[in-house]
């Protein structure tokens, strides 16, 4: 990613790069997704230009408050600087864990946050399995009951987020 991330800065019009790469893709499918890396660099900015809709996972962590708070600047950046606008659809809690501290930023987020979703992704091991065996929560074969429940309730979760955003995009 390093290596990209500097061969776009040398690049010419290097902002509208993945724009031009997805626009022949894009008539193909309803819905392409960009997974970003979590920095605010060149391929972010691509992200975005391309995009122009945007889902925000964060975690409910004080650090993750903070990143949202550049990402948000970042984006305000990108639509002054290519005259664009960007929505955020979603800012999706995820990896939630049960403590005081998340409770009160979900909380926060909430009250500041008109497209924060109504629900969170809980931190479930069952994911990383899926993960690891190279398939989608929806495909996956949990071991045991438990992990079939946690992978139940993941699903409900995912479909959830698609109604939501679909329910964004359909407001624009």
């Amino acid at each position: 990613m390093a290596l990209i991330e500097q061969k776009l800065y040398m690049t010419r019009n290097r902002e509208h790069k993945l724009r031009e790469l997805l626009d022949d893709l894009s008539k193909q499918y309803d819905f392409v997704l960009i997974d970003c890396p979590p920095n605010l660099g060149n391929l972010t900015d691509n992200a975005l230009n391309a995009a122009r809709r945007v889902v925000v996972p964060i975690q409910a962590e004080t650090s993750s408050v903070r990143a949202l708070d550049l990402l948000f600047d970042q984006i305000e950046s990108v639509e002054q600087g290519l005259k664009i606008q960007v929505a955020v659809l979603a800012v999706v809690p995820n990896l939630v864990q049960d403590s005081a501290l998340s409770k009160r930023i979900l909380s926060d987020l909430r009250a500041n946050i008109p497209v924060v979703t109504p629900f969170e992704i809980k931190k479930r091991v069952v994911l990383q399995e899926a993960y690891d065996k190279g398939c989608s929560i929806f495909s996956f074969k949990p071991p045991n009951s438990v992990k079939e429940q946690d992978a139940h309730e993941l699903k409900k979760v995912y479909s959830q987020l698609a109604t939501f955003v679909i329910e964004q995009l359909s407001k624009l």
